[in-house]
């Protein structure tokens, strides 16, 4: 096992981000330090500074004096739990290289206190070995999470650690969602609302048309009929994240947490990839968002903030991670798309029944390309552009793209 360095004193800079003032690193910064911890920053790390006022900018909460921790790892852990709350892949990287000797002497040395218990327990789950410590006899149960800095899920009891265990996942697959003012403010019921009063403004066998038209041809299928795609491991875990946070965490939220949290398990990291929208969307399903049983694509508003998208999928691996910039990623991706995309899509009804039915009858391409070539004329003023073209391997020949082209002109309906 790998002996720590000292804890660092005052600095102005760690592993290339500035801190605001000089100050010394706590909590998960020290402990990254002290042990050479690798892998992602948090987004935020902390750090005490001789200055007696609180600050959170540019990535560091500088914490007064008095908030300093012991420099020692239950010091600095405790810390970390109090203010920080849990980064999973951080704590499972430190306990791989800790000795175990050093978790069950501080166990001992306060059976009941409630930070050493829940180090204890996180050690024991992330790491799956049982420490030499007996089963607690006495003390009332705390949360392995604190939600009042974290989403939770549904809470089962480890009675040998007097733990409640409120961790949404399992050690294979847990994404955590810090409770951020922007997140707390927003009213998914109302979305879903606003997208279910669109949807329903249309005839029933009409609205699937509407989403035909924001899923541009790709095809998208449940993730239920499709999850033997992903190993047997990460679909049963995936399962339980979906059942525990039934309670706790909103629709959109927990689709993130999953399609995200996918994406990284089985290594994605280009947005055209659909694997992850799959499951994404299976969640809005299963959740009733909008419509039931009507599939509400969000890949059109997604893709084109691809920079962004690209950024979140390539993150870091695992699915042990902070998920919270990817919530609000995609709720304002189907913000964008109840409030824009939605109600552009269901105007535009009767001008793509037009044009399917004429290229249906001409045959002259499927109605999933047929959706695809519709939506890309809309966005490029009746033509269509050649490079998708080529990205799609398109077999249409010129006069096929010409007669397209065509009818997309002769089925607009004509302006009022």
């Amino acid at each position: 096992m790998r002996p720590p360095m000292p804890f660092p004193d005052a600095i102005t800079a760690f592993q290339g981000r500035q801190l605001p003032c000089e100050a010394a690193p706590a909590g998960y910064a020290a402990l990254i330090a002290a042990y050479g911890l690798q892998g992602a920053l948090p987004r935020t790390l902390s750090a005490i500074s001789l200055r007696h006022r609180k600050s959170i900018s540019d990535g560091w909460r500088i914490m007064t004096p008095r908030h300093a921790p012991p420099a020692t790892l239950e010091g600095h852990l405790t810390f970390a739990l109090k203010y920080e709350g849990l980064d999973l892949a951080l704590l499972a990287g430190l306990f791989g290289v800790l000795d175990p000797a050093a978790i069950e002497s501080m166990v001992r040395a306060k059976p009941t206190g409630a930070y050493t218990r829940r180090i204890w327990f996180l050690y024991e789950w992330l790491t799956g070995r049982e420490l030499d410590l007996p089963p607690l006899r006495r003390g009332s149960y705390v949360d392995a999470l604190d939600a009042r800095l974290q989403y939770p899920g549904a809470a089962v009891n480890s009675r040998r650690h007097r733990v409640r265990n409120n961790l949404p996942g399992t050690p294979d697959f847990c994404p955590l969602v810090f409770r951020t003012p922007e997140l707390e403010r927003l009213n998914v019921p109302a979305l879903s609302a606003r997208a279910a009063d669109i949807l329903c403004a249309a005839p029933p066998d009409l609205r699937p048309m509407i989403a035909l038209i924001l899923d541009q041809g790709e095809g998208l299928q449940s993730y239920r009929r499709s999850k033997t795609s992903f190993p047997e491991p990460l679909a049963a875990a995936a399962e339980r994240f979906f059942e525990s946070t039934l309670c706790t965490l909103d629709t959109v939220t927990t689709a993130a947490c999953l399609g995200f949290g996918v994406a990284r398990a089985c290594h994605v990291q280009d947005p055209a990839d659909p694997c992850h929208r799959q499951m994404i969307q299976d969640v809005l399903l299963r959740r009733g968002f909008g419509v039931p049983g009507v599939t509400l694509p969000v890949s059109m508003v997604s893709l084109k903030r691809k920079d962004d998208y690209r950024r979140l999928l390539t993150a870091g691996r695992g699915a042990l991670f902070d998920a919270t910039p990817h919530a609000v990623f995609l709720h304002e991706c189907l913000k964008t798309t109840v409030e824009k995309a939605l109600p552009d899509a269901a105007q535009a009804i009767p001008h793509f029944l037009a044009f399917m039915l004429e290229t249906t009858v001409r045959a002259l391409c499927s109605e999933r390309l047929s959706a695809l070539l519709f939506e890309q004329m809309r966005k490029h003023g009746g033509t269509l552009p050649r490079p998708l073209l080529a990205r799609r391997r398109c077999l249409l020949s010129a006069s096929q793209i010409e007669e397209i082209e065509t009818l997309f002109r002769e089925t607009r309906p004509a302006q009022k």
